[in-house]
């Protein structure tokens, strides 16, 4: 009897083990949490418009940012603001969803002599951990 016993109960724990494996396996079919442990804030990389730089004669200024995660990216966030001149602002708001994701594109500047612009960037990746950016520049015609 105890030669049984012993081979039902590991009969048992092989069965158990091999559920257990299966369930860890399949864990997104079965719609299973899954947590994620991300404290790393996105990051942000201007290449244009420069930080307090002056652009002069130019009808239209490039954007170029970079965003990177070690996770995810959720949404990136551009704003233009001119603060001296009544114009609206221009602003790109994209859902990212990888790694890195960059805006890339050509802002036509109005005609007028001087122009302050104000610029906010805002990152957030997929467990909501934030960068922020902010800072000016000016066109002169």
């Amino acid at each position: 009897m105890g030669l049984f016993y012993v081979i039902c109960r590991m009969k048992k724990i092989a069965i158990v083990f091999s559920l257990a494996v299966i369930a860890i396996g399949c864990k997104d079919d079965f719609n299973l949490p899954v947590t994620i442990e991300d404290t790393e804030n996105p990051t942000i990389s201007i290449i244009s418009p420069v930080k307090n730089q002056t652009y002069s004669g130019l009808t239209q200024i490039p954007i170029q940012v970079n965003f990177n995660d070690d996770y995810q990216l959720d949404e990136v966030q551009f704003q233009l603001s001119p603060i001296n001149f009544a114009s609206p602002s221009f602003s790109i708001t994209k859902k990212a969803g990888e790694k890195s994701f960059s805006i890339d594109t050509i802002y036509t500047v109005p005609s007028t002599d001087s122009i302050v612009y104000d610029v906010l960037i805002v990152v957030n990746d997929a467990v909501n951990n934030i960068a922020t950016e902010s800072y000016q520049f000016t066109t002169k015609n």
